[in-house]
């Protein structure tokens, strides 16, 4: 199934005082922006006043590029195949009762990693089987 990796780009210095990069994204790269996302890794912990306030700072940008094989597949691509395959994927995982799918790759979607993290741990706690407590 299609999945778009891209290139990072790490900078470190210092942005004139006005640049913020929080998270931005460019979800049409086609329109001239060559970008996918750019952020700047401080904007991770703003409660943290000491680091917000330091001039010094590392922001990424991420580049699209197109996948071949070796590539890790990052952002999962939607079109109607990928939905139909996915289906075909959907039902075979349905045979098997003991096996959970999860994930970007395993459920085809764009996930955060607290989203992903919070999905997995429904997951397994709707599997588990509970544990007699012996006295």
């Amino acid at each position: 199934m299609p999945c778009r990796p891209f290139r990072a780009a790490e900078v470190c210095g210092t942005l004139p005082v006005r640049t913020s990069y929080d998270v931005n994204y460019y979800p049409d790269y086609r329109q001239g922006i060559p970008l996918t996302r750019i952020h700047e890794f401080k904007h991770y912990h703003p409660e943290k006043k000491d680091i917000m306030a330091h001039p010094v700072t590392v922001i990424c940008r991420e580049y699209p590029k197109t996948w071949k094989p070796g590539d890790e597949p990052y952002y999962p691509v939607d079109t109607p195949a990928s939905r139909e395959k996915l289906a075909l994927y959907q039902a075979e995982v349905a045979k098997c009762p003991n096996l959970i799918v999860g994930g970007r790759l395993g459920e085809y979607k764009y996930y955060d990693m607290d989203q992903s993290i919070g999905r997995a741990l429904k997951a397994a706690t709707s599997a588990a089987t509970p544990v007699a407590v012996l006295p």
